[in-house]
């Protein structure tokens, strides 16, 4: 039980940022890809193509979701039978670590 503590610990301190290609744009996520901060460049305000700007955004978001997810995957794979560490892995943490405290890992 120890170790799924520390692992959750790890996975609950888990923060991810990417930056937009521009640069212009930068989040930062938690583990499970919740936002955590955005940061707007001043100069996204001399382009005033708002679509773009969006884009940019949730590209930059789910950029920064991908790596936190790695990262969990990576401290998760040791409580993981190989099969079930892919990408369809369901990282709701709650039944997850129900689930191997069950299974006595």
């Amino acid at each position: 039980m120890h170790d799924i503590q520390r692992i959750w610990q790890r996975v609950a301190a888990i923060e991810e940022t990417a930056c937009s290609h521009d640069g212009r744009v930068s989040a930062s996520v938690g583990a499970r890809g919740e936002l955590r901060t955005l940061v707007l460049d001043p100069r996204v305000y001399r382009d005033r193509d708002t679509r773009a700007l969006a884009k940019s955004v949730v590209d930059t978001i789910a950029e920064a979701t991908r790596h936190a997810r790695c990262r969990v995957l990576d401290e998760m794979a040791p409580l993981l039978a190989r099969d079930d560490v892919d990408t369809r892995t369901d990282l709701a943490f709650g039944p997850l670590l129900h689930h191997l405290t069950s299974r006595g890992r």
